[in-house]
């Protein structure tokens, strides 16, 4: 299925002499160099008490979008980071073809390999919110949506990567409403299996997956002038089994939030724009998708040229308790990251 989808993506790429006059391509890259030090106090395993002092390029992303006419367009979005291997790897993160136009239809169909709409995950801070690490679901999926006067809605199917009793099917549907306009933007989503998504599904494994899990998220947006202000929820909606996901002997219900503000000075330090953002966050019965349960942030960015931004951030994690399964630890991480994006 993957093979044919990306088959498809790159044969419309190369599709340039069938499109209109007015076909578009556009190229889009993003480098992201960061120095991070995390103190000897290690959060989720008590032995390990080293520092982590490290200089990486932890993302590179290339992105080619070609308009091939009015009613079609294209996006293919390679990646390199680091794979489960340990070392750098390139991958085609995501590729898909739209068929839609704004200007006679607000309907629109998308297949191909995209993150579902389950989730905003917005932040002024370098390091994702909790809320993706727990719910970012990214598949092969066929989405039909609508976009009318600021209101935004979508439903989509796909084969994800774990299946209830066995099999290979294509039993995965999802449904998402939003509404927008200058200042305010918020949103609802739900998806019958919340265990597809990539921070659990890597927790989950191989462990025996009994039903479908269903989850919800609500998130939202609203700026005033130079000010924002974001907040998030994501949650299972019912407990996993035990020898599935377990929390505290228990099934887990995992749920994750975040809170956080922004402010932007249009001549900050060195008088150029600069951004600072505060964020608290947390999450429930996670300990076993080795989140912590308390997240408290402070971050800085300055747009040191036209392009190229120095970021500063950082966080404060605490584990969850020994009754609960954690190390009750905490731990301290300060990041320093210029990122080139045009």
């Amino acid at each position: 299925m993957r093979k044919r989808l990306l088959t498809a993506a790159i044969g419309a790429l190369l599709w340039q002499g069938g499109a209109d006059a007015g076909s578009a391509v556009n190229i889009s890259w993003l480098v992201e160099i960061e120095a991070m030090r995390t103190d000897d106090r290690d959060l989720f395993d008590p032995v390990v008490n080293t520092d982590l002092n490290k200089l990486d390029v932890p993302k590179i992303e290339l992105g080619v979008d070609v308009d091939l006419s009015d009613w079609a367009k294209t996006h293919l979005l390679f990646l390199m980071e680091e794979g489960d291997s340990g070392g750098k790897e390139m991958t085609v993160d995501e590729y898909n073809i739209t068929i839609a136009s704004g200007d006679r239809t607000p309907f629109s169909l998308t297949a191909g390999r995209l993150p579902v709409p389950f989730g905003a995950f917005e932040t002024n801070l370098i390091t994702d919110p909790l809320t993706l690490e727990m719910g970012e679901t990214k598949e092969e999926v066929a989405m039909l949506g609508y976009e009318a006067k600021g209101f935004t809605a979508s439903l989509y199917t796909f084969n994800g990567d774990l299946d209830a009793g066995g099999g290979n099917k294509l039993d995965n549907l999802g449904a998402a409403l939003g509404y927008g306009n200058g200042n305010f933007t918020a949103g609802m989503g739900w998806i019958n299996d919340i265990g597809d998504s990539g921070g659990l599904t890597d927790a989950i494994g191989a462990n025996p997956y009994a039903s479908n899990i269903p989850g919800a998220e609500a998130h939202a947006k609203f700026t005033l002038g130079r000010f924002n202000l974001i907040g998030e929820y994501l949650a299972a909606t019912e407990s996993f089994d035990a020898g599935t996901l377990a929390f505290n002997g228990l099934g887990a219900r995992p749920e994750a939030w975040n809170l956080e503000a922004g402010y932007t000075f249009e001549n900050g330090i060195l008088g150029r724009e600069t951004t600072i953002a505060a964020g608290v966050q947390g999450t429930a019965e996670a300990q076993a998708l080795g989140l912590p349960e308390e997240r408290r942030s402070l971050g800085v960015s300055i747009a040191l040229f036209e392009k190229i931004k120095l970021g500063l951030e950082w966080l404060h994690d605490k584990d969850y308790g020994l009754a609960d399964g954690g190390t009750g630890d905490y731990s301290n991480s300060y990041t320093a990251q210029l990122a080139v994006e045009f």
